[in-house]
């Protein structure tokens, strides 16, 4: 409609017409725009947190290396006895032997260890895993609260609003019908 009141009446109507239209309605252009700027902000973010991993020597890597071994070297030696005691049943009680003779400190200190890296990576990778969706669900809901803003305000529901402000004793439900009671009060 904008190109043909362009067409027929000039330039400067047709961009009066379309910022009238931008009053009543959100510009879809702009509105893609603001996506799109928000979607390069977030892989800007996801960049710069794997470039800063870049500038890392080989202690760093040798580290990384060790720390992924203990997790599955912890799953092979489980099913490596449970493969062992049925094939060499008499290594398997001389190792039995063994391991009962040492003494419980030691038996509490492997047990700490191993709770304390087993659950404190479980408690970093759960904490991380929460910060993550946490931060999503925010830009979610914050996007979706945007809309509804948009929506109400190019379109107010009059009848919604002569229902609400029909009960007195009723405290107002959101700052939008605050807004609106204020704006006609005064003259509409």
């Amino acid at each position: 409609m904008v190109s043909l009141v362009g067409k027929i009446a000039g330039r400067g109507v047709a961009q009066a017409v379309k910022g009238v239209a931008g009053v009543f309605g959100e510009n879809r252009e702009a509105r893609g725009a603001r996506g799109h700027e928000q979607n390069m902000a977030v892989l800007g973010q996801y960049a710069a947190e794997f470039m800063a991993r870049e500038n890392r020597t080989w202690f760093d890597s040798l580290s990384d290396g060790l720390n992924r071994l203990v997790r599955p070297l912890f799953a092979i030696a489980c099913f490596l006895s449970l493969i062992a005691v049925p094939v060499w049943p008499e290594r398997a009680l001389y190792a039995a032997e063994a391991l009962a003779a040492m003494p419980d400190g030691y038996w509490l200190l492997v047990g700490l260890v191993v709770t304390f890296y087993f659950g404190g990576r479980m408690q970093l990778k759960s904490q991380s895993f929460k910060l993550k969706s946490g931060a999503i669900e925010a830009a979610q809901n914050i996007a979706a609260i945007r809309e509804d803003l948009l929506a109400d305000e190019a379109h107010p529901d009059e009848k919604a609003y002569d229902a609400i402000m029909a009960d007195e004793r009723a405290p107002m439900p959101n700052w939008a019908i605050a807004e609106w009671n204020r704006r006609n009060a005064n003259g509409g």
